[in-house]
C-alpha cells in the first residue's frame, strides 16, 4: 500500500501495487467474498470487515537441499603396469527443490610397460554435468528478487496462474510471482566433456629420458532459457539456446637429461619441452521470441550467431639448472609463444630462479639452533597469457542497464578472441623463504610476488557494442606468511594438536589505461560499477552519490533532502586490508576432529539488495525509519547557508514518490549502500572416526583395508557486517563483479556425513 488521503492504505494487486508503504497489517481485515488475489477476501480497515485478522504470508522460495556422492575406484597393479577404473555419481537437490545430476566416469587409466625403459600410460575420462537450476541471464537472482518483494500480506503459494495463463502476481503488470518463475522455465544447462591422454617415456640410460605426451578434449556447453508469455521482462515469452563447442588437440614433447655432473660438487639438468596446440570452437546462438500462445510455439522472431575460430599455438619452453651440492640451485629458462591468430609472436622471455638451502649449506646452524630446514628463494621471468577464443566471463553485459530494467537481463553479447588484440604479456617477480625447527614441529613460510601484466583485456563499449580491447597495465602484489605447529603433542602419542595460520595481503593497481577514458567499467549496472581507473586498485566501486560541496558537506533541496549528483564517484575499494585462514585439528587415537576459518577484514561491497527493498518498503530499515518525523540533514543549502528544513521519512500526507526512498528512485543512491565487507566464517568443521584400519602388520588376511566415518559441517556460521552477504558470491554469478550484491544467492549452510571404505 501507499499513503491516500492523508491515511496509509492498502491496495490490492488488482491495482498494481508495488510498494509496502500501507498500514500495520494488525490494523487490518479480511471481507470476505470471492477475490481472486486471495482466497480470504480482500483487505480492509479493521472493524469494516468479517472480523477476520489479515494473514502474514510467507513468500521464502529456499528450503534445504540434499546431495549424495557416490564413488568407486578399482585398481590392479604390479611393477610394470596398472589399469584402474573411477565411477563417481553426485546428485544434488538444491535449495530450490530442482535436482541437480552430476555424473563422472574415468573409464581407463592404465600404465603398461612395453619394453625395457620404455612404458605408455593413458587416461580416458568423460564427465556430464546436467543443471536443472543454472543461473543463465540471472535467473537465481530474479528468483529472488520476485521472493523477497512480495509483501506480506500476498501469498505467491495460492496460485501462480490464472486458467486464461495470466499471471498471479501481486503486481502483475510489475512482478513475477517467483512460483511461475520456478514453475515455467526451460533452464537447463549440460556440460558433457571427454579427456583423453597418451603418454609415452622413453629412458636412454640412466640421464636421459623422452616424454610425449598427446591430449585429447571436447567440451559442449548447451544453455538453455525459456520464459513464457506474461513474464514480466518477457511479456511476448523468450527462448535460447547457446552450444559452445570446443575441441582441442594438444601434442607435448619433453627432452629431459638429468645430472650432467661437471665435479664433485656441480651438477646439470637440461629440459626442452615443444607445446603444440590446435583448438577449433565452434560458437552457436539462437533466440526466439514474439510467440504466440504460452507453449514455445510459432515465435514472431528468430535471431541466430554462429561463430567458427581455429587457432594454432606453438610454446617452446626450455631450462637449465646449475647445481651446487644439492644446497644452491640456479635456473635459467626462456618461454617462446606464437599463434596463428596474433600478428605479432614472443619468442624471447626469459626467466631466472635462485634456490638456497641454508641448512644444507651450514651444517653447524642447523644442528646448534633446532633448525632442521631453512630455504630461500629468488625468482624473476617473463611470460605470456593465451586469450581464450571464447570469453567466458559475462560481467560485461548489464552494463548498460539500470537494476530496474534487470528482469529482461540477458547475457546475449558473447565476444571471442579476434586477431586485432595483442598477447598479454607478464613480468612476474618472486621472493620465498621457508624454515621448519623443533623437529619439524614449527614451521614458518613468507612469500612476497609482484607481478605486472601488459595489454590486459577487457571487455569496452563503444555505441551499446562490446569489443575485447587490450586496455589496461595492471600491478598485482601481494605478500602471504604462514605459521603452523605440526604435531605438537601434549602428553602422549595417542594425542595430538596442529594449528595453522595463513595471512595474506594483495594488492592490484592500474598502471595505465589504452583509452581516451577515465573509467572502465567491467561489471555492474549503468549507475553503479566496478571499475578500472589509473592509479588506482583495480575493480574500484562508481556509483551515484550525493552532491557535496568543496568541503565535503552535503548539499540540501529546498524540500530537506541531500541533492544527488550529476556525475558517478568513487565510492569504495573492495580490496580486503588482510585475510587470515586459521586450520585447527585434533587427533586422540581412532577420533580427529578439523575446524577451518576464514577471516576477512575490510573491503566494501555495494549492497544493491538493501537499497532496493528500501524502495517498496518490505526492508526492516523502511520500517524502522518509515515514522521519523522532523529529521534535519547536516549539511548546507544550494546557497551555502546551514540547512534546518526538517523532513519526514514517510509522511501519509505526502505522496509515497515524497518519502526519503522512493524519491531516489529504484536503485537508490549507491553510495547509500557501500557496506563493510568484513566477515568471519566458520568454513568447515570435519568429525571423523576410524572403525578399522589395517596397518598390514597383521598377518590375518582383512577384508576391509579401512572403514571410516566423517561427519561435516560448511559455512555452519558467518558473521558479517550487514544481513545477507554472502562472502563468496558475485553479481550474477560472474568473475568480476564479487563487490557487487543485487539478489545474489545468500551462502549455504552445508551439513551431513561420508563413509570411506577400502578394500
Amino acid at each position: 500500500g501507499r499513503p491516500f488521503n492523508g491515511a496509509n492504505t492498502w491496495f490490492g494487486a488488482e491495482t498494481n501495487e508495488i510498494f509496502s508503504f500501507g498500514p500495520a497489517i494488525t490494523n487490518l481485515e479480511f471481507t470476505g467474498g470471492n477475490y481472486a488475489y486471495d482466497t480470504n477476501g480482500q483487505l480492509a480497515p479493521i472493524n469494516t470487515g468479517n472480523g477476520q485478522r489479515a494473514n502474514t504470508y510467507y513468500n521464502g522460495v529456499l528450503g534445504s537441499s540434499l546431495e549424495t556422492n557416490t564413488s568407486l575406484r578399482v585398481k590392479l597393479q604390479n611393477e610394470k603396469n596398472l589399469y584402474a577404473i573411477n565411477l563417481r555419481n553426485k546428485s544434488l537437490k538444491d535449495l530450490f527443490n530442482e535436482e541437480l545430476i552430476n555424473l563422472t566416469t574415468l573409464g581407463l587409466n592404465f600404465k603398461k610397460g612395453v619394453i625395457k625403459d620404455w612404458n605408455i600410460r593413458g587416461i580416458i575420462d568423460y564427465k556430464r554435468n546436467n543443471n536443472r537450476q543454472p543461473n543463465t541471464n540471472g535467473f537465481i537472482n530474479q528468483l529472488l528478487l520476485s521472493s523477497y518483494l512480495t509483501p506480506s500480506t500476498f501469498s505467491n503459494s495460492q496460485g501462480y496462474a490464472f486458467d486464461n495463463n495470466d499471471q498471479r502476481s501481486f503486481s502483475p503488470l510489475n512482478y513475477n510471482n517467483s512460483f511461475w518463475l520456478f514453475n515455467k522455465n526451460k533452464n537447463r544447462n549440460t556440460i558433457s566433456t571427454l579427456s583423453s591422454s597418451i603418454k609415452s617415456d622413453i629412458y636412454i640410460g640412466n640421464d636421459i629420458s623422452i616424454q610425449t605426451d598427446f591430449n585429447y578434449i571436447k567440451q559442449k556447453d548447451t544453455q538453455h532459457f525459456g520464459l513464457p508469455r506474461n513474464t514480466i521482462g518477457f511479456e511476448n515469452g523468450f527462448w535460447s539456446e547457446k552450444v559452445i563447442d570446443l575441441k582441442s588437440y594438444q601434442l607435448k614433447n619433453f627432452f629431459l637429461v638429468d645430472y650432467w655432473n661437471l665435479s664433485d660438487y656441480f651438477s646439470l639438468d637440461a629440459s626442452s619441452i615443444i607445446d603444440y596446440k590446435r583448438e577449433i570452437l565452434d560458437f552457436n546462438f539462437k533466440t526466439l521470441s514474439n510467440f504466440s500462445d504460452f507453449g514455445f510455439n510459432n515465435p514472431g522472431q528468430t535471431t541466430t550467431n554462429n561463430n567458427f575460430l581455429d587457432r594454432n599455438s606453438l610454446k617452446l619452453f626450455n631450462k637449465v639448472i646449475l647445481d651446487y651440492d644439492n644446497s644452491i640451485k640456479l635456473t635459467l629458462s626462456n618461454n617462446s609463444y606464437t599463434s596463428s591468430l596474433l600478428t605479432k609472436d614472443h619468442w624471447f622471455n626469459p626467466g631466472f630462479n635462485l634456490f638456497w638451502s641454508i641448512t644444507s649449506s651450514f651444517y653447524g646452524l642447523k644442528y646448534s639452533e633446532g633448525l632442521n630446514y631453512w630455504t630461500f628463494s629468488i625468482g624473476y621471468g617473463k611470460n605470456v597469457n593465451d586469450i581464450p577464443l571464447y570469453y567466458s566471463n559475462l560481467a560485461h553485459n548489464s552494463l548498460t542497464i539500470l537494476p530496474e530494467q534487470s528482469l529482461s537481463y540477458t547475457t546475449n553479447q558473447d565476444l571471442f578472441a579476434h586477431s586485432n588484440l595483442q598477447i598479454e604479456r607478464v613480468k612476474n617477480f618472486e621472493i620465498e623463504t621457508q624454515a621448519k625447527f623443533f623437529q619439524n614441529r614449527l614451521s614458518l613460510g613468507i612469500n612476497y610476488h609482484n607481478s605486472k601484466n601488459y595489454n590486459n583485456v577487457f571487455p569496452v563499449v563503444t555505441n551499446s557494442i562490446f569489443e575485447l580491447q587490450n586496455i589496461a597495465y595492471i600491478e598485482n602484489q601481494g605478500f602471504e606468511a604462514s605459521l603452523s605447529f605440526d604435531s605438537f603433542e601434549w602428553s602422549s602419542d595417542s594425542f595430538q594438536h596442529n594449528i595453522g595460520f595463513v595471512f595474506s595481503r594483495n594488492e592490484t593497481k592500474v598502471i595505465a589505461l589504452n583509452s581516451d577514458n577515465s573509467i572502465i567499467p567491467i561489471a555492474g549496472f549503468a549507475c553503479v560499477s566496478n571499475s578500472l581507473i589509473e592509479g588506482l586498485p583495480a575493480g574500484m566501486i562508481v556509483g551515484t552519490a550525493y552532491e557535496r560541496n568543496d568541503q565535503g558537506e552535503l548539499v540540501i533541496d529546498s524540500n530537506g533532502f541531500p541533492l544527488v549528483s550529476n556525475n558517478l564517484k568513487i565510492l569504495g575499494d573492495p580490496t580486503p586490508d588482510f585475510k587470515l585462514g586459521i586450520t585447527n585439528s585434533f587427533r586422540y587415537k581412532n577420533l580427529s576432529l578439523n575446524i577451518d576459518l576464514d577471516i576477512q577484514k575490510g573491503g566494501d561491497v555495494w549492497n544493491g539488495t538493501q537499497n532496493v527493498l528500501n524502495y517498496h518498503g518490505v526492508s526492516q530499515e523502511s520500517a524502522n525509519q518509515r515514522n521519523i518525523k522532523n529529521y534535519v540533514f547536516n549539511g548546507v543549502t544550494t546557497s551555502g547557508a546551514i540547512n534546518t528544513t526538517p523532513v519526514d521519512f514517510a509522511n501519509p500526507n505526502q505522496s509515497v514518490f515524497e518519502n526519503r526512498w522512493v524519491q531516489y528512485g529504484y536503485g537508490g543512491v549507491a553510495e547509500d549502500a557501500i557496506e563493510d565487507a568484513s566477515y568471519l566464517n566458520i568454513k568447515s568443521i570435519r568429525l571423523t572416526y576410524k572403525l578399522f584400519e589395517n596397518n598390514y602388520r597383521d598377518s590375518r588376511i582383512k577384508f576391509f583395508n579401512q572403514i571410516a566415518i566423517t561427519l561435516f559441517a560448511d559455512n555452519l556460521f558467518t558473521f558479517s557486517k550487514f544481513n545477507g552477504a554472502n562472502p563468496y558470491s558475485s553479481l550474477f554469478d560472474t568473475n568480476s563483479g564479487n563487490s557487487l550484491n543485487y539478489f545474489n544467492s545468500p551462502l549455504q549452510s552445508r551439513v551431513g556425513f561420508k563413509i570411506h571404505i577400502k578394500i
